[in-house]
């Protein structure tokens, strides 16, 4: 059975959370392990993986960039405490 490979959808806005895409990872995560997939499968799978792995990692970059941001724009007294 030929299985295309994974084309990630077009970014979808708030769509993918972090919980919905770690969650689907695992499920991929899951599936490959028990190593009842197709070679062609598998490969769509672990392709699909990287690219729920990714948008994990890209939403908390944007998570850690943004509270670096409000952190500078913070205001600080004398003794170094926020105002």
């Amino acid at each position: 059975m030929n299985t295309p490979p994974f084309v990630p959808p077009p970014d979808s806005g708030d769509k993918d959370t972090f919980e919905s895409s770690l969650h689907r990872l695992e499920e991929i995560v899951a599936e490959l392990e028990r190593g009842d997939l197709a070679l062609e499968s598998s490969l769509a799978k672990y392709e699909e993986g990287v690219a729920r792995l990714k948008k994990c990692y890209s939403i908390l970059e944007n998570i850690e960039k943004k509270d670096c941001v409000d952190h500078e724009k913070r205001r600080w007294d004398d003794s170094r405490n926020p105002i």
